[in-house]
């Protein structure tokens, strides 16, 4: 027989009046029943609040407190949590309804894993406008960690006894460090199936970071030096910034060639034929998308990242076309 093992969703609210009641109502509609819905409004200003108290549930918790910021949210609602599983869910997303059945037959079945996320739709409007997919198998999601993050936030179902607090020092992208710092001590997986509808929004926590540029990169530099540290990689402060603007298109400019391939080198000694595709596409990247002189150009021309990447690009292009 199975166990019937308690879920604790952690729902942080600020000023979500019109898309809380979507939320929760989906949270409410999971065929696994077993959880409990911890739900912290964060000061919100608007009629969240009121929002929240139109559902009589005994499984809802609601927590009212002063405006202290998501990482702050997140932490004090993990630590009242009662189950064996921490669903994260955010307020203004839409989950389908198996998410939390097929997340916890998972983790049941598979003790080696500790983090589960899944697929998802973007929606605006309530209209679906594309997919959301993250790598599956734990040793993709782990060389996508090299990239940027291998999991959707509110998609993610983690075991307790494994869960750190989230960390301040990366703001807006706490997460993707959860990931980082928990890529030693367990597996992850994320399921194909599309269990989640992720609204995109301007006012959203990650379009805010990406139109901050320089916070963005200082935090994600943040998160590099960790994972490098994590892995055994000793790269000095400049070698990361460099790493760090290869990763993003409004910072390739900034890139310097001559030092960026001497760190992807370093990275890919002894590492899987997977992250040399993904790294080489984001080399290709810095080329054709950046400014160069007459020396980088060439350097670029006789280094094989170069011509590797341009043929992973055109692989995915070629299936997804055919998908």
């Amino acid at each position: 027989m199975k166990r019937n093992v308690l879920v604790s969703v952690v729902l942080p609210v600020y000023n979500a009046e019109k898309f809380i009641g979507a939320a929760i109502n989906s949270v409410l509609e999971q065929t696994y029943s077993s959880f409990e819905l911890i739900i912290i409004n964060d000061g919100s200003q608007d009629d969240s609040l009121k929002k929240i108290n139109e559902f009589n549930d005994p499984r809802i918790v609601v927590i009212n407190q002063a405006n202290k910021g998501l990482i702050a949210s997140l932490n004090y609602g993990i630590s009242l949590a009662k189950g064996m599983y921490i669903a994260r869910m955010d307020a203004d997303d839409i989950l389908l309804p198996l998410r939390f059945e097929k997340q916890v037959e998972y983790l049941e079945a598979n003790l080696d894993y500790g983090v589960v996320g899944t697929s998802g739709v973007f929606i605006q409007d309530d209209i679906i406008v594309g997919d959301f997919e993250k790598p599956i198998s734990d040793i993709d999601i782990k060389c996508s960690l090299f990239i940027d993050s291998p999991m959707i936030h509110p998609s993610v179902m983690i075991r307790k006894d494994l869960m750190p607090i989230y960390d301040s020092e990366f703001y807006q992208v706490e997460d993707y460090a959860l990931w980082v710092k928990l890529s030693k001590q367990t597996k992850f997986y994320n399921l194909p199936d599309k269990l989640i509808k992720y609204r995109l929004l301007e006012t959203s926590e990650t379009r805010k970071s990406q139109a901050d540029n320089l916070r963005r990169h200082q935090a994600l530099k943040s998160i590099y030096s960790l994972l490098f540290q994590l892995d055994g990689y000793n790269l000095s402060d400049g070698e990361i910034d460099q790493y760090t603007y290869s990763m993003y298109r409004s910072n390739f400019d900034l890139v310097n060639p001559m030092i960026l391939k001497g760190v992807y080198r370093r990275i890919l000694t002894n590492k899987s034929f997977r992250l040399k595709m993904l790294l080489s596409e984001r080399w290709f990247g810095t080329f054709v998308l950046s400014k160069h002189t007459l020396k980088e150009f060439w350097l670029y021309l006789f280094t094989s990242y170069t011509y590797t990447g341009l043929l992973f690009f055109l692989y995915k292009k070629m299936k997804h076309a055919f998908n």
